[in-house]
C-alpha cells in the first residue's frame, strides 16, 4: 500500500541530484565503517543466561554518516544543553498511553547483517516479515542487488541513491519495495539473485568485498510479488527535519511510542558514537537486564564528542517496545529511565538474544529518521 506521503514524493525530498533536488538533506551515508561486536555464548548454545562469560567478536559494519554543517552545529548545541529531568522522560501527553507496550517480533527469526552494512534492508524486511508473523520470507539478497542497479542508474542522472549495500535511508528502502514488491527467501535459495552471468544463493556474510551483482528492475518484476498491498507505512521523522528546529523530538518519541502501544513496530536510524572506549561497544555504554553495553544512552563522552561534532557512525533497527517506569544502568551505576526496546541484526548472539535498548533521553538526542510500518491504513500526521 501506498506510503503517507507516496514513495515518489519522497525519493523528490529525499534524493540529491545536481540541479534538480533542492532540498538538502540534515544527513546523507557515504559509505560503511567496518567494525566488531562481542558476542555471548556459542553458536550451538540456545539457551545462555545473560550473564555467560564466554564470548567472541564478530565482523560487522555501521554507516558512515555525512552530517551538513547546520546539522552538525545543531547536534553540538543541543548536547551542550542540560541532561533531561527523568521526572519528564515518560514525554508530554503520556498519560494517554500506557506506561509500558511489547510487541517483539511475531516469530521472525533474529537477522544477521553479517559484515556489510546492509542495515536498513535488514531491518525494514524484518519489520514487514513481522506483520504477516512469517519466519524469515523476504529475501534481502534480492533486494539488494535491486538497489545496486537502481543506484548506478540513477548516478547517470548525479542522484543519490544508495543501494543498501553501505546503508541507506528506510523512507529509500521501503518505497523501493513499495515500487517494485519483493523476492522471497524461497526463490533467492532456489534460484538465486543476480542476471544472467551470475547469481548469488547465500547471502554473502562473511565476505565484506561481495556484494553479488546488479539485478536490473525489468528481472527483479519477473519474480516479485507485492507485498504492500496490505501494508501501510509512514515517515514519522525524515532525514531533512533531523538534528533541525524543524523536528520535536519530545513529540516525535511519543508517536513512536503510540505507535507501537497501537500494534505497529517502528523502522529507525541513528547515529552512534564509537570514538575511544565507545568504539569498542558500538556507543553502546549501558546495560539493561544484567547485559553489559547492549543500550544506548547519552554519557558525558557522548556530548563532548557530539559538541566536537567527531559523531560520524550510524546504524538501522527496529523499535518494538517501550517502558516509561523502566531503567538502563551506566558504568558509573547512574540511571537512565525511559527504555525502548530494539530487534538487531547483528545475530542471536549480540547484546540480549538479538535485542538492545535505548533510552528516551538519547532517542531524542541521536535519532535520525524513524518510519512506523503498520498493517491498518495510518491516519495524516497533524
Amino acid at each position: 500500500m501506498k506510503a503517507l506521503p507516496t514513495a515518489n514524493a519522497l525519493l523528490l525530498s529525499l534524493l540529491v541530484s545536481s540541479g534538480v533536488a533542492s532540498a538538502t538533506p540534515s544527513f546523507k551515508v557515504t559509505g560503511s565503517i567496518p567494525t566488531q561486536v562481542q558476542l555471548h555464548g556459542t553458536s550451538q548454545d540456545k539457551s545462555r543466561t545473560p550473564n555467560t562469560t564466554t564470548s567472541n567478536l564478530k565482523s560487522i559494519s555501521l554507516e558512515k554518516v555525512e552530517l551538513s554543517p547546520a546539522a552538525a552545529a545543531f547536534l553540538a548545541a543541543s548536547a551542550d544543553k542540560p541532561a533531561t529531568p527523568t521526572a519528564s522522560l515518560a514525554g508530554k501527553n503520556a498519560s494517554a498511553l500506557p506506561p509500558s507496550a511489547s510487541l517483539g517480533m511475531n516469530n521472525v527469526p533474529v537477522l544477521d547483517q553479517g559484515q556489510h552494512g546492509t542495515c536498513v534492508t535488514f531491518a525494514d524486511t524484518g519489520a514487514i516479515d513481522a506483520i504477516h508473523g512469517r519466519t524469515d520470507y523476504i529475501s534481502q539478497l534480492c533486494n539488494l542487488e535491486l538497489g545496486s542497479y537502481l543506484e548506478a542508474e540513477n548516478m547517470k542522472n548525479d542522484i543519490y541513491y544508495p543501494s543498501g549495500w553501505e546503508g541507506s535511508l528506510n523512507e529509500v528502502v521501503l518505497g523501493q519495495i513499495d515500487k517494485y514488491g519483493i523476492v522471497t527467501m524461497a526463490y533467492q535459495k532456489k534460484y538465486g539473485c543476480g542476471n544472467a552471468t551470475k547469481t548469488l544463493k547465500a547471502y554473502p556474510s562473511n565476505d565484506s568485498q561481495n556484494i553479488g551483482v546488479p539485478m536490473s528492475a525489468p528481472d527483479f518484476s519477473l519474480h516479485s510479488e507485492s507485498i504492500m498491498k496490505d501494508i501501510y507505512w509512514q515517515t514519522q521523522l525524515s532525514s531533512d527535519d533531523a538534528f533541525t528546529p524543524r523536528a520535536d523530538m519530545e513529540k516525535i518519541l511519543n508517536r513512536t511510542k503510540q505507535s507501537i502501544a497501537e500494534g505497529n513496530r517502528v523502522v529507525f536510524g541513528t547515529l552512534l558514537d564509537v570514538n575511544g572506549k565507545l568504539g569498542y561497544v558500538n556507543g553502546a555504554a549501558g546495560s539493561y537486564h544484567n547485559v553489559k553495553n547492549d543500550s544506548w544512552i547519552v554519557t558525558e563522552q557522548i556530548r563532548e564528542d557530539l559538541k566536537q561534532e567527531l559523531v560520524r557512525a550510524g546504524h538501522a533497527m527496529i523499535f518494538t517496545g517501550y517502558d516509561d517506569n523502566a531503567f538502563i544502568t551506566d558504568p558509573d551505576g547512574t540511571r537512565h529511565q525511559g527504555v525502548l526496546t530494539i530487534r538487531n541484526s547483528w545475530s542471536k548472539r549480540a547484546g540480549e538474544h538479538g535485542n538492545y535498548y535505548m533510552s528516551y533521553e538519547s532517542f531524542k538526542l541521536m535519532v535520525m529518521e524513524t518510519q512506523v510500518i503498520s498493517a491498518t491504513p495510518l491516519a495524516t500526521k497533524s
